[in-house]
């Protein structure tokens, strides 16, 4: 890790966040490091990068975020649950703010 923070996890996400001094949240979205072949890494970096795309209005400016995604047969509609339900837990995604799916 590049830089000490706080982390919430699921099975196949780890959230790591902290706060920049910035008006801005910047993200990093990276695979494990087992997660399959160069198709597959890229396409769960599409994955998150479009998450974060669709729930940046959501969320509080002034973060660095990274997603760690882990390999499993997850859906996209499971990953954007895991994203909204590990961010709810941050300050990143205020509570009276996330529609939180059930799983």
């Amino acid at each position: 890790m590049l830089f000490a923070s706080s982390s919430v996890s699921t099975r196949g996400l780890k959230i790591f966040f902290r706060e920049n001094d910035q008006d801005i949240t910047r993200i990093l979205v990276t695979p494990g490091r087992k997660y399959g072949n160069a198709v597959q890494r890229n396409y769960i970096k599409r994955v998150g990068k479009e998450i974060f795309r669709a729930q940046k209005s959501r969320m509080k400016s002034g973060y660095d975020v990274l997603f760690l995604f882990y390999p499993g047969s997850y859906t996209y509609d499971d990953r954007v649950n895991q994203v909204i339900r590990l961010l709810s837990k941050t300050p990143v995604f205020p509570v009276g703010n996330a529609n939180i799916p059930s799983i």
